[in-house]
């Protein structure tokens, strides 16, 4: 299962979720927590897998939601 959670109580580990016109468009795998923000690894489409700055990728971010997975 998966918990939502806030983007304040994100954790390495944690998944986000991009979405575009309420459907999930994208999502990712937050791999660090620093004071310039969340870093995710994500696969852009046809391309590899790329580690990124949260916002700084092709896909739209303005509605973002977060889920730590729940044993």
């Amino acid at each position: 299962g998966y918990t939502p959670i806030a983007e304040k109580d994100v954790l390495p580990g944690d998944l986000v979720i991009y979405f575009y016109n309420g459907d999930a468009e994208h999502s990712g795998v937050i791999v660090a927590v620093g004071e310039f923000g969340l870093t995710v690894c994500s696969k852009w489409g046809m391309l590899q897998e790329f580690v990124h700055p949260l916002r700084n990728c092709p896909y739209d971010f303005t509605n973002l939601e977060y889920y730590r997975i729940t044993a």
